[in-house]
C-alpha cells in the first residue's frame, strides 16, 4: 500500500515512519507543525488564546507550560527516548531512509495539495498532529487519511488527552485510536483502538503514557492497515462514554488535579 506519513520531525515519529515502512511503501514524509516551537507562533497562539477565552485562561495556559517544560519535559523524553531505543532500535530514531522529506509550513497550503495530487497515495497516515487536514486530504487518498490520536475517542478527543485521564481520576483510560478523519476535530469512525499498558507509577508522566500507549496499540494498527489493504473497512466495537473534547491545560488545572490525587490518597 502505497503511504504518505504525516507527523512532526522528532524521534518518536520517525519510529512511527520506519515501522511504517516496514510494511508498506512509505513514499513521503510530510513535516507537521514546522513553526509550532517558533518564537513567532508562541505569540501569535497566545495572542489567539487571550482573543477566544480571555487573559486569565490564557494566562493560565501558558504558565502550565512554563511548569511542564521546567519540571517535567527532561524526565518525560528521557523515558520516551529511551522506551522507543529498546522497542524500535536506536537506528529507528532517524528519519526512513530513502522516504523523500517534505516541509509545508501550511501542509493545506495549495502547494502541499498539489505534491498530494502527483503523488497519488492509496492512503495518508499522519500521527498526533495539531493542524486539521482538511477536505483535500479525505479526497485525494484512495483509502482518505487514517489519524493515530493519542486517546481513546469520544471520550478524550483534542489535546493533552494523557494528562486529562489523569486530570479526571481515570489513567487507566490512557489510549489510542487510529481514526479516519471528517470535517470534525478527532470524530471520525475507529478504526483500531485500545489502551495502553502504562506502569501505574508512570502515568503522570504525560508525554511517555501517551505515547507508549501509541506503541502499545501497533499491532492493532498493522491489523487495521491490512484489513484496508484487502479492501476491508475495519470495526471497532466497544461501549463508549460521554463524548469530550480536550484542550490546553491551565496551571490551575494541574493544582487541582494534585490536590484531587492528594484527597484520593488520603481516603
Amino acid at each position: 500500500m502505497k503511504v504518505v506519513f504525516v507527523g512532526r520531525r522528532n524521534f518518536m515519529n520517525h519510529c512511527f515512519a520506519n515501522w511504517l515502512a516496514e510494511r508498506h511503501e512509505v513514499c513521503a514524509y510530510f513535516q507537521a507543525d514546522m513553526n509550532r516551537y517558533t518564537r513567532s507562533y508562541k505569540r501569535a497562539w497566545l495572542r489567539k488564546r487571550i482573543k477566544r477565552y480571555g487573559l486569565i485562561r490564557a494566562l493560565d495556559e501558558a504558565l502550565f507550560q512554563v511548569y511542564r517544560n521546567r519540571f517535567k519535559v527532561q524526565k518525560d523524553s528521557g523515558l520516551m527516548r529511551e522506551f522507543f531505543q529498546t522497542h524500535f532500535g536506536s537506528e529507528s530514531l532517524n528519519p526512513p531512509p530513502g522516504v523523500p522529506y517534505y516541509e509545508f509550513p501550511n501542509l493545506n497550503s495549495q502547494e502541499a495539495v498539489k505534491t498530494l495530487e502527483t503523488i497519488k497515495p492509496d492512503l495518508v497516515f499522519a500521527v498526533c498532529i495539531s493542524q486539521y487536514l482538511r477536505k483535500p486530504y479525505m479526497e485525494i487518498p484512495r483509502l482518505g487519511t487514517a489519524l493515530y490520536h493519542e486517546g481513546l475517542t469520544p471520550e478524550y478527543r483534542g489535546l493533552h488527552t494523557a494528562f486529562w485521564a489523569n486530570y479526571n481520576g481515570e489513567p487507566q483510560q490512557i489510549g489510542y485510536t487510529l481514526l479516519q478523519i471528517n470535517e470534525k476535530i478527532d470524530d471520525g469512525p475507529p478504526l483500531a483502538q485500545g489502551l495502553g499498558n502504562i506502569e501505574p507509577d508512570l502515568t503522570n508522566m504525560w508525554g511517555y503514557a501517551g505515547h507508549k500507549a501509541l506503541v502499545d496499540g501497533l499491532p492493532a494498527v498493522e491489523q487495521a492497515l491490512a484489513q484496508l489493504k484487502a479492501g476491508q473497512k475495519p470495526q471497532v466495537v466497544r461501549e463508549t462514554g460521554p463524548a469530550r473534547t480536550y484542550s490546553y491545560a491551565g496551571i490551575s488545572d494541574e493544582l487541582r488535579r494534585r490536590w484531587r490525587q492528594r484527597k484520593k490518597r488520603m481516603v
